[in-house]
């Protein structure tokens, strides 16, 4: 038997499935697979292609269920044990809470989105000692003309801000042909570290690919602004950002200096604890063999 909140479930579902499909490809999750996300969502660019995805989470009930204020926000209870589900998934993820009084005959129809995928950017839920969090929202539709201003509004710009915890300041993607993209920095000191870890790794793996690519003017200028890049870095231990200096280095004829930066790319793996498959033994054989070169007044392997 179907309990009365499954049947409620059910009508806040489809309503909002019926108002999203006005501009978006939406797909509901099918019966049993529904662990936290109700709808898939793909807006439209103005060829009617899909562009950017965003998925749905619909809560529909009284005001014992969803809180609306005076002031015209609502708010709403969480499990954290969603939230943290929400918080690892690749697109944006939004709450319409739909109240139990909504009118879906009518050209108005108040919908609150809370938009997660934003509020955990600056939460760190591992600190929160409750079971439970409550989000707030002022952000309501009443209309068609409300859902497609923010939806256009909120996507594009939380898609963006998203690749913050990738370590990467991203401009918003847009269908518009505009030259000027926004950037929504705020909050992005709070990933200085992975912003450190995108940097360094970009900048190694990248000269490892200019190397292995046809050597011209241009692929040495990029090469050699890679490498001060990691010059910046000191004696930071990350194996890749030393190993990478040593191969620009060699190329440019400084052979102490990749020796040692080899040496210490060495160290570091020898020391990390995490470094013990056969990849990582290959891996110190190769470099080494490097090292062994420059001793034998080897030239460096350059490329045609």
């Amino acid at each position: 038997m179907a309990t009365q909140n499954q049947l409620k479930g059910n009508v806040g579902e489809a309503f909002v499935m019926y108002q999203l499909s006005k501009f978006c490809y939406v797909r509901p999750a099918f019966n049993g697979t529904d662990i936290g996300i109700d709808l898939y969502c793909e807006l439209l660019d103005k060829g009617n292609a899909p562009f950017l995805h965003f998925w749905v989470q619909v809560k529909h009930g009284g005001a014992s269920y969803i809180t609306i204020n005076q002031d015209g926000t609502a708010i709403f209870s969480f499990n954290r044990s969603h939230l943290e589900y929400w918080g690892k998934q690749p697109v944006p993820v939004f709450v319409f809470l739909v109240p139990e009084d909504n009118d879906a005959t009518t050209p108005t129809f108040p919908i609150y989105i809370i938009n997660v995928s934003e509020q955990l950017i600056s939460m760190n839920l591992s600190d929160c000692s409750t079971d439970t969090l409550t989000l707030k929202t002022d952000v309501v539709v009443r209309g068609d003309a409300d859902l497609r201003r923010v939806l256009n509004d909120i996507v594009d710009v939380t898609t963006a801000r998203m690749k913050l915890k990738e370590g990467i300041i991203y401009p918003t993607p847009s269908t518009a042909d505009q030259y000027f993209k926004k950037v929504m920095p705020e909050g992005s000191s709070k990933y200085s570290e992975e912003m450190l870890r995108t940097i360094r790794t970009t900048a190694s793996f990248t000269i490892g690919d200019i190397i292995n690519c046809n050597r011209n003017e241009w692929a040495d200028s990029m090469r050699s602004r890679f490498t001060k890049i990691l010059e910046a870095f000191g004696n930071d231990g990350h194996w890749e950002i030393h190993f990478y200096k040593a191969e620009s280095y060699r190329i440019d004829g400084y052979d102490e200096l990749a020796k040692k930066s080899y040496q210490k790319s060495i160290e570091i793996i020898k020391d990390d604890p995490k470094a013990i498959d056969f990849i990582w033994h290959w891996r110190i054989l190769e470099i080494q063999k490097k090292i062994n070169a420059i001793d034998a007044n080897e030239s460096p392997i350059k490329n045609k």
